[in-house]
């Protein structure tokens, strides 16, 4: 009988759990660095907003603790629905960037690599970082007397379609480039995308 030999892939494969099962808290949840400019007054009534996936940094992984970094930005544009209506020529009125640093504390157990800590990063990173981003973004357009958008709740369930949509898409032959748009913003006033 041959032995059967052993998978690079799967060794090479990202580990969410390794990491998730070891964590004991979440010790901080900190706003490091926040910023809104308001760059203009809205021109129109019709509002859109983007607000892209956030960048991951690992500050600190070790033994018994990880720090990471997400930097997320959102930018709010008015648009005129006679001219443009699906507001795809709107001028940017307002920019908002805020970095959020995580920290976690780990219970002993077994050893993980910067891959499984990338990869909860990306997704209990944001899970945990995202209430605050939401406020943020919420009470930065408030004080600068624009209207608010409410940020979506991040859903992990959906991340992880997108990821294997991804990979399914990245391994099919395709005529044309496709682009992923941003997430969908909604506004506390009409629960749709436009106010």
């Amino acid at each position: 009988m041959m032995a059967e030999k052993p998978n690079p892939l799967a060794s090479s494969r990202p580990n969410i759990a390794k990491v998730a099962m070891r964590v004991a808290d979440l010790v901080r949840v900190d706003i490091v660095q926040g910023s809104y400019e308001r760059v203009s007054s809205p021109q129109h009534q019709s509002l859109i907003a983007s607000s892209n996936a956030p960048k991951v940094q690992i500050v600190t992984a070790d033994e018994f603790e990880i720090a990471i970094a997400l930097t997320f930005d959102f930018a709010g544009a008015s648009y005129d629905t006679e001219k443009d209506p699906e507001g795809k020529e709107g001028k940017v009125f307002v920019l908002i960037r805020a970095v959020i640093e995580l920290e976690y504390r780990l219970d002993p157990g077994e050893p993980y690599t910067p891959n499984d800590v990338e990869a909860f990063a990306k997704v209990n990173g944001l899970l945990n970082a995202q209430p605050f981003w939401r406020e943020f973004v919420f009470n930065a357009l408030g004080r600068a007397g624009l209207p608010t958008f409410l940020i979506p709740v991040f859903n992990p369930i959906k991340l992880g379609q997108q990821m294997a949509k991804t990979k399914t898409d990245a391994a099919q032959p395709r005529a044309r480039s496709s682009n992923v748009g941003p997430p969908e913003v909604t506004s506390p006033d009409s629960g749709r995308d436009e106010m």
